[in-house]
């Protein structure tokens, strides 16, 4: 079965903004994920994320291995050169293929090393995934839960992999999902990506980001 066009045409575009910010000698930033991080572009919400061009990678629907074919296939040119990279993905291997924490962490693995071989000097700013579904024993949670857990024992040793866990601003004292952050407990409502944008912001201003 082949690519829709609707998804292909994103990627184009997606390609192209990446080969346009490597022909003007990088320094933008690299957002890579799916709906959360498209969301940053098509909600309107890069503006929070200013003054840092950004360069939008999010895909809606995109599963680990969605997302290391795009970044194959034209999304990370010779050059990109970006100021940093931002790393969110996963959850839709837990939400639509119920996939195993592991495998799920494998994939967001695999990731990551393609963002360290696309430069050799941008940081990556690893957010394990956000909370999923309202309560802190539903299903989706103990998934996303338990491939966060693998992500993060597994990690490769680099002092350019920075990670940013931002999931307990996303929860309650019973450990359910703020629904006023996440109104169908998945995706961000404005408030919920001024929380990232801030935590983004300074990560951005840390010396170890530089």
């Amino acid at each position: 079965m082949g690519i829709p066009e609707g998804r292909m045409a994103r990627h184009r575009a997606q390609a192209a903004a990446a080969e346009a910010s490597a022909a003007a000698g990088g320094g933008a930033l690299v957002l890579v994920g799916d709906s959360i991080t498209q969301g940053w572009q098509t909600e309107g919400h890069d503006e929070l994320l200013r003054p840092h061009r950004t360069v939008n990678l999010g895909t809606s629907g995109d599963r680990t291995e969605q997302m290391i074919w795009r970044l194959q296939n034209g999304e990370l040119p010779a050059g990109i050169r970006p100021r940093a990279f931002t790393l969110m993905a996963g959850t839709n291997n837990a939400g639509l293929m119920r996939d195993n924490p592991d495998h799920i962490a494998d994939g967001i693995l695999a990731i990551i090393a393609l963002l360290l071989a696309a430069d050799a000097a941008a940081p990556i700013l690893l957010y394990p995934i956000f909370p999923r579904g309202r309560g802190a024993t539903c299903e989706m949670r103990r998934i996303t839960d338990g491939a966060n857990r693998s992500l993060l024992a597994r990690l490769p040793t680099s002092p350019r992999i920075i990670v940013r866990d931002i999931r307990q601003q996303f929860l309650n004292s019973q450990g359910e999902t703020i629904k006023s952050l996440m109104p169908d407990y998945l995706h961000l409502s404005r408030a919920g990506y001024e929380i990232w944008a801030k935590d983004l912001q300074e990560a951005l201003a840390a010396p170890q980001a530089r």
